[in-house]
């Protein structure tokens, strides 16, 4: 217990119960483990434990985790820890789904559960569901649900059948009066206000009378003459159903056309009556709703007892049946006293992710003798659509403050100290304010470590593209994701490595790529896949969309129908046969009744069809997984793979895919044809099956928010990260604790009142969850975070709301036009084949040389060829998007770039910070600052010669030399002097000489120096010196003239290219540093 903070020691030892609120990366799996060590030590036998947590990982985590540490105190006293460690087995240590299991198997009359069901996982119960469903709707008639239209009714009873522990909840809130008793009880109260209110009725009355309307024609006569009916009527029903229904206008009427104020009446009396009878009015939408969820629970309890009967028939169970099984066995008393006897101590990890279904069976565990530990935080739950509920934790917290301990861990042993305070400050600004039970409270996290890898890099990256179109936004982000992912990885960025607790370059599997929503997940993978990026997707539909799990679907997809031409030419292509396509083109150009008819035709394709027809035959008898074992066998399709790239990685996938037809079989598709059609709805049904990741693999992690719950990255990317949850208004809402409401498909009907608060409620806990999603992504980062931000008119408010949060903190915030962000598609060069150094021999160039060149243009040329080819001689844009160490003030890539708004504060002469800020209105503060502090810095020693010169300032000039005009400005001189102003990070004097150079020779000016501003120093150049930059456009222009465009890559250059990211020469860093060391020892 030495590497405990305080906090962790207060939380293991409290005497009593205790929850823990653990916040992000704050060790609680270690402090549980600790926990449960103490109750040991205290005498705790293991089969008095019982452990519950989120995921099977988490269990066998603090499992593993506990008998390590019985290990170690092994030595203290062997007797007793080794006796411990013997029982530890015994100790119920696991998910609530394996625990509701045990329950309901251990008590089967109470539970009501068969002892040998298959559990399935979710997404293959809801698919056997689907297949079933049908079936189950046999047992309805007609009449018994005649107000609830057939696809309000399907919708209501897959939902409820797919959860029957909420839905016992949810049903057991509503109404259980008969329509007809409603209607009664309504009639009744609604008579009885009637009644009491009818001195008020009749003096209004009498005041009406009183009123005459001149003008029969005016529009508020007819609402003056049902009032003088319906005042003094007897039956408030028959009030009811005649002054709701008139229509009424509140302008109506003309003063003119009404004796004294009658006009003022008629309203007047309309207002008190709707102001006093209008809650207990008869609504025929409020009667409709309540007749269809009578109906609805009738309908849902002949359909449960159906769809039971048919998970014995098929022998199948869903992880929400283990839950209400097990809730059934806990009505019991004595069923409750059996566990509460048997379990001393109970301890729930994510108890912030618990649902109200599940607490109803924990909460029956406890006994005034039990102790409890729950760990959680309510800032991590993000499970409201599964049902759980924040305001236990909050409960529950505060009903033991009453009588134990509520422990917050605020230390993050993950992230260092400046990112944590972003976190801090951000979700302080977005949590707040919200007046609502499932509101959250930001208590802040201290970090405990202090120093970042990179002392100069921001700890978060904020990258804005703007767009007009969803798509080209969506697009753009991941092709900017992929050039800040290469920037990484070829700049060596330092992360740090908890374990070996070191400073290393990142690796791609140092990277995880986080989203809220799977719909443009596609979108984001091409950039990848073009860019050639390891990745892996380790939520969604991986494994199906890897393409040797495609391979085995098509090859299933020809067995169940070998006339599926598709399939078979797919098998064909396949590392099975590896026909080339012409090959294929050749069979299908003369192809017959089918593909297969023709390939069994061809003498050519004789070995082949030997190999297909001896696996058909095989599928009458054999599993899906035997026959596809024929056909890798005859093939030696495993061979093929293992010699292709990700080698490792594919083998484990077509082994995954095989334990995917096992589970298939075990539910009774046993044959080829059952199995594939059991994929095609299993892809349908959108049913999650990750691929396998081998332990090696070296990849960037692609995951929804929810996946990575847990986890910690060193470089965290969050993709559209202004993610706005969607106004829902299903047609059917559910919840535990507020019961049922329904939506009639009648769009013109008004919504029940029921419906609406039960819509406002979850939308309210669906915006508040989204701010803990979010959270929740944030601190997956361990050393860097980077929001990608597709801005659209929608996210406007968001935006600026998380702009206001991360302002004053350690962030950076990048500007682009989507269009403006690169191609992946590597553009190729002008001359192909052999070096363009062989051009030259009198033949025509394969570009034209344009009639003028800027003068930077010759630095550019210099520098690499291929970026002068790209950008001056194709006229391609590309963008430099250089992600450079931190300035001392925050840097804002917004609007002009900082060097542009220096030129111009230089040329106008302001030079005070008041008229930089005056001139400059819109500009980011940090901006104006750092304008300022460059202005500022002429005044430095360094630029002493400079003061008091007559300069004359930015003056164009179009120079003739040596058969090309050169396009400049000069951006200040004397007659003795030429000044070049310069706010690069770098100093690199040779790229800037032969544009000073050709500023001298054409001025007739001698001496040119440049002014680097950032770093204080005055470069002159000398007499040789501009001589030689006019070699150097000398060399250039006879380069261009014999049509030299050869690249001249660096790890450095490349680095700073706009075109990285189409060249196909661009380096990375490592592959630089290869060539220099092969220079060095050839």
């Amino acid at each position: 217990m030495t590497q405990l903070t305080p906090r962790q020691r207060l939380a293991v030892t409290a005497p009593g119960n205790v929850v823990i609120q653990a916040g992000a990366g704050s060790g609680k799996t270690h402090v549980l483990a600790e926990r449960i060590i103490h109750l040991l030590e205290q005498g705790l036998k293991p089969r008095e434990l019982c452990a519950v947590t989120f995921t099977e990982a988490a269990a066998r985590e603090l499992r593993s985790r506990v008998e390590a540490y019985l290990e170690r105190k092994l030595p203290e006293n062997e007797a007793y820890w080794g006796e411990v460690l013997d029982d530890f087995p015994e100790a119920q240590i696991s998910t609530i789904h394996s625990l509701c299991g045990r329950i309901a198997r251990e008590h089967p009359l109470e539970s009501d559960a068969s002892f040998n069901m298959q559990v399935l996982e979710e997404g293959a119960f809801q698919n056997w569901l689907d297949s079933v469903f049908p079936e189950i709707l046999q047992v309805l008639h007609p009449e018994t649900h005649a107000d609830l239209p057939y696809s309000l009714l399907s919708e209501a009873l897959r939902t409820l059948l797919g959860d029957p522990l909420t839905a016992e909840l949810a049903l057991g809130k509503v109404e259980t009066l008969s329509p007809e008793e409603l209607e009664q009880m309504q009639l009744a109260r609604l008579q009885a206000l009637w009644e009491e209110h009818v001195d008020a009725r009749l003096h209004r009355l009498k005041m009406l009378q009183t009123a005459t309307c001149k003008d029969l024609s005016d529009p508020l006569y007819p609402t003056y003459t049902l009032l003088l009916e319906v005042l003094d009527v007897q039956d408030a029903k028959v009030f009811s159903e005649r002054f709701f229904g008139m229509p009424y206008s509140k302008s109506a009427g003309r003063a003119p056309n009404w004796t004294g104020s009658g006009k003022v009446l008629v309203h007047d009396t309309v207002a008190w009556l709707r102001e006093t009878f209008a809650a207990a009015r008869i609504r025929e939408e409020e009667q409709w709703h309540h007749r269809a969820l009578f109906q609805l629970k009738q309908a849902y309890r002949k359909t449960l007892k159906k769809r039971y009967a048919l998970s014995v028939r098929d022998n199948v169970m869903g992880f929400a049946d283990l839950e209400y099984h097990a809730r059934q066995a806990m009505q019991h008393t004595h069923v409750q006293v059996y566990y509460q006897d048997r379990w001393k101590v109970l301890l729930i990890d994510e108890f912030q992710d618990t649902s109200p279904a599940q607490w109803t069976i924990l909460r029956n565990l406890l006994s005034e003798r039990t102790l409890y530990t729950v760990v959680g935080d309510e800032k991590q739950s993000i499970y409201g659509f599964r049902g759980s509920d924040v305001r236990l934790i909050q409960q529950l917290s505060d009903h033991t403050r009453q009588a134990g301990s509520v422990v917050d861990l605020d230390t993050s042993f993950r992230t260092h100290h400046s990112l944590v305070e972003v976190v801090n400050r951000v979700f302080e600004v977005l949590f707040e304010g919200h007046n609502h039970p499932s509101s959250v409270e930001m208590r802040p996290l201290r970090a405990a470590r202090q120093q970042k890898p990179e002392t100069e890099q921001c700890s978060v990256e904020v990258h804005v593209i703007a767009g007009e179109r969803v798509g080209n936004l969506r697009d753009a982000e991941g092709r900017l994701m992929v050039l800040r992912i290469q920037d990484l990885i070829r700049s060596r960025f330092k992360v740090y490595d908890r374990k070996a607790q070191v400073h290393r370059p990142v690796r791609f599997e140092d990277i995880a790529v986080l989203y809220r929503a799977k719909t443009s997940l596609d979108t984001y993978l091409r950039s990848f896949k073009k860019a050639g990026i390891p990745h892996v997707v380790e939520s969604g539909m991986g494994l199906f969309d890897r393409p040797e799990v495609q391979d085995q679907i098509t090859f299933l997809r020809f067995l169940a129908s070998p006339f599926d031409d598709l399939s078979l030419a797919a098998l064909l292509r396949s590392p099975c046969f590896t026909l080339s396509d012409p090959e294929v083109y050749r069979l299908t150009r003369n192809m017959q009744e089918s593909l297969w008819h023709t390939l069994q035709a061809d003498p050519a394709s004789r070995h082949i069809v030997q190999v297909l027809q001896e696996v058909l035959a095989e599928r009458k008898d054999g599993s899906p997984v035997e026959v596809l074992e024929m056909l890798h066998e005859k093939t030696r399709y495993p061979l093929v793979l293992s010699q292709l790239p990700e080698a490792e990685r594919r083998l484990l996938n077509v082994s995954r895919f095989k334990e995917v037809l096992r589970d298939l079989y075990r539910q009774g598709h046993t044959d080829v044809f059952s199995a594939t059609q059991a994929l095609q709805h299993m892809a349908e049904a959108g049913v999650e099956v990750p691929e396998a990741v081998p332990p090696s693999l070296n990849a960037v992690r692609f995951m929804t928010i929810h996946k990575s719950k847990g986890l910690e990255f060193p470089v965290v990317i969050l993709l559209d990260s202004l993610h706005v949850g969607t106004n829902f208004k299903d047609p059917v809402l559910i919840d535990s604790d507020l019961g049922v409401a329904l939506r009639h498909p009648d769009d013109t009907l008004e919504l029940p009142e029921a419906y609406l608060k039960l819509h406002e409620e979850q939308m309210r806990r669906s915006t508040l969850e989204e701010i803990r999603v979010k959270y929740v992504a944030f601190t997956r980062a361990a050393d860097l975070l980077i929001l990608g931000l597709p801005l659209t008119q929608k996210q406007e408010r968001p935006y600026y709301q998380l702009m206001k949060a991360l302002s004053g903190t350690d962030h950076e915030v990048y500007s682009y036009e989507a269009h403006h962000i690169p191609s992946l598609d590597p553009i190729e060069p002008l001359i192909a084949g052999p070096s363009s150094s062989e051009a030259g021999s009198g033949g025509p160039l394969p570009f034209l040389l344009p009639e003028s060149l800027p003068v930077t243009s010759v630095g550019v040329y210099l520098k690499c060829p291929r970026s002068f080819e790209y950008q001056y001689l194709r006229g391609i844009l590309g963008i430099n998007l250089q992600w450079k160490s931190r300035a001392e003030q925050p840097r804002v890539l917004r609007g002009k770039s900082i060097g542009g708004l220096v030129h111009t504060a230089l040329e106008q002469d302001w030079t005070s910070f008041e008229a930089i800020q005056n001139h400059f209105v819109g500009e980011h503060p940090a901006v104006i600052h750092e304008v300022y502090r460059l202005v500022s810095s002429l005044q430095d020693e360094a630029f002493q010669e400079l003061k008091n010169l007559p300069f004359t300032r930015e003056q164009a000039y179009s120079i003739p030399y040596a058969g090309m005009t050169f396009e400049g400005v000069i951006d200040a001189f004397t007659d003795g002097w030429i000044i070049d102003y310069k706010t690069d990070s770098f100093m690199d004097p040779e790229h800037h000489l032969p544009q000073l150079a050709l500023y001298s020779h054409h001025l007739k000016i001698p001496k040119a120096s440049l002014v680097y501003l950032r770093h204080n120093t005055l470069h002159t150049f000398g007499a040789e010196e501009l001589a030689r930059g006019l070699q150097d456009i000398d060399r250039m222009l006879a380069n261009l003239r014999s049509g030299k465009l050869d690249p001249t890559p660096s790890a450095f250059s490349c680095r700073f290219c706009p075109h990285q990211s189409h060249c196909p020469d661009a380096v990375g860093l490592e592959e630089d540093l290869e060539a220099a060391s092969r220079e060095k020892n050839p």
